[in-house]
């Protein structure tokens, strides 16, 4: 190896190693904290086993905002995402999760599209609200609150046979991410559980009279 090849090297290893330096000293972007629900579903008392009738849900349309993995707070009419707190999925997935585990212990047997067996009738859910609502000014802890339209269509006729708004909202104890998400939690359990009783008391099995 000549005199200037070995300078040349020695020069693009010095440089190599001068880099790698470098990179190790780029500062680090702080991980997001990732949060679920832990929805507590109160179950129906004299639910039969098998359930009674089975139940069909339909894709769950979700407000666009609100249906990623950002947790979505409103003051007014602006809307801002919490900083470094996400969902561990996005939150339209969570949703239809919570909504799966609802009727778990219900008298309706809730099935998604490609299960086997007959089913009764159609659920369709539309979320409309999903926000941590700064109804107190920005200071104040929100207020999570859930919207949702629910709509049941008879298989057998095709013909709607109910059609309800739902609303629930529970207010954070402090105005910090855990208690914002404690709150949505709250807010989505509660309004699982007036689906489910509304659901179990509408539909009946497709050959009941």
């Amino acid at each position: 190896m000549t005199l200037r090849r070995f300078a040349t090297a020695a020069a693009l290893t010095a440089l190599a190693l001068n880099l790698a330096a470098c990179v190790s000293l780029f500062p680090k972007a702080k991980p997001s904290q990732l949060y679920s629900f832990n929805t507590a579903v109160a179950a129906a008392a004299a639910a039969p086993k098998p359930p009674a009738v089975a139940v069909l849900r339909a894709p769950t349309q979700f407000t666009r905002s609100a249906a990623t993995d950002r947790i979505l707070t409103r003051t007014g009419t602006q809307e801002a995402y919490i900083a470094e707190a996400r969902w561990a999925a996005p939150a339209s997935i969570l949703f239809d999760e919570a909504l799966s585990a609802a009727f778990d212990n219900s008298a309706v047997r809730l099935a998604t599209r490609g299960e086997p067996g007959p089913t009764d009738a159609v659920l369709r859910v539309e979320v409309r609200t999903f926000e941590a609502n700064y109804k107190d000014g920005a200071a104040a802890a929100p207020t999570a609150i859930v919207d949702a339209r629910a709509t049941l269509i008879q298989v057998k006729t095709r013909e709607v046979i109910g059609t309800r708004m739902f609303h629930a909202e529970h207010k954070a104890n402090d105005n910090r991410t855990g208690p914002i998400v404690d709150a949505y939690d709250a807010a989505v359990g509660d309004l699982m559980n007036q689906l489910v009783r509304w659901t179990t008391d509408t539909v009946k099995p497709a050959n009941a009279p």
